[in-house]
């Protein structure tokens, strides 16, 4: 007797797709969209940089929503390196997020 198929026939593990969809769609465009506006991916494409020269008295209103944004797409902002502008926001490159880059640059 062949059992009966539940439906659902996707992978157990979640894919890269589906954590992608897990995350808030709305805020990964946000992110994206002032990574295009102001940031770039460092040389050793390990970080992205936002306010890119930004000093921290720059368009603070902004620097909030981005740094609320890294929150919720549990992101890691890390310290600026030495000789980086006071106002930038370094986080940590993530795959999920550089799918959706690719779309943006």
């Amino acid at each position: 007797m062949t059992p009966l198929s539940s439906g659902d026939d996707r992978p157990d593990k979640p894919t890269g797709t589906d954590q992608l969809d897990q995350l808030d769609q709305e805020a990964v465009n946000r992110f994206c969209k002032i990574w295009a506006d102001t940031g770039f991916n460092d040389p050793e494409d390990a970080h992205y940089v936002l306010f890119d020269g930004y000093d921290l008295d720059e368009d603070p209103e902004a620097r909030a929503e981005l740094l609320t944004l890294v929150r919720t797409l549990g992101l890691e902002h890390v310290d600026n390196p030495p000789g980086a502008a006071a106002g930038e926001v370094w986080v940590r490159t993530d795959p999920r997020i550089d799918a959706e880059l690719g779309n943006w640059a």
